[in-house]
């Protein structure tokens, strides 16, 4: 008798080792219910926080076949204020393109000397390497620094005119004393 009284006792075990594997699942589905997410605000967060920190700027390249200017997208670091915005942007069209069917504006020896915004209007001093240096790219001086301000102006609504300057002179043979604005004639 004393074997059957200890079979009960074998199945109230089985049924407490069952509830405890029971409650150790809800434990474990709970804690990775919430591990998720916490996760997923953290990613969130980070998302919607560090996301203002970088600007969509399209810059014009001429493409390969057409030498028509042609944007291409890139997410620039944000800055303090619009003249250090469109100095980057001047930096990264004197990089180059990244697409392979573009062509490079300007050679990568240009120096940009100075830059200031002042009235809506801004003024860009390049190193005379780009008398030099535009024969490159298929585009004349003309077509080069209208692509130029078009990237501006493009970027910031605002600007209204761009005067282009090297080492501080006036082009020679050029219109420039009127500033350029925005042209979509040369535009894909």
């Amino acid at each position: 008798m004393a074997f059957v009284n200890s079979y009960p006792d074998l199945k109230t075990r089985k049924d407490s080792r069952s509830n405890l594997l029971r409650i150790s699942i809800k434990r474990n589905t709970i804690v990775s219910g919430v591990l998720f997410i916490l996760v997923l605000t953290f990613s969130l967060t980070t998302y919607f926080v560090f996301n203002d920190l970088k600007r969509r700027r399209v810059l014009f390249f001429p493409e390969l076949k057409s030498l028509k200017l042609s944007g291409e997208v890139r997410y620039l670091p944000k800055r303090n204020d619009m003249e250090s915005e469109i100095e980057l942007l001047l930096k990264e069209l004197i990089l180059g393109p990244s697409r392979e069917d573009h062509l490079m504006l300007v050679s990568r020896n240009v120096k940009l000397l100075s830059m200031i915004v002042k009235n809506r209007e801004v003024f860009v001093n390049f190193s005379s390497d780009i008398l030099f240096e535009v024969a490159q790219n298929r585009l004349g001086l003309n077509e080069t620094f209208s692509a130029i301000a078009d990237s501006i102006i493009f970027n910031f609504p605002t600007i209204r005119r761009v005067y282009f300057f090297i080492e501080g002179q006036i082009p020679k043979g050029t219109d420039y004393v009127k500033g350029l604005g925005y042209d979509n004639k040369i535009l894909k």
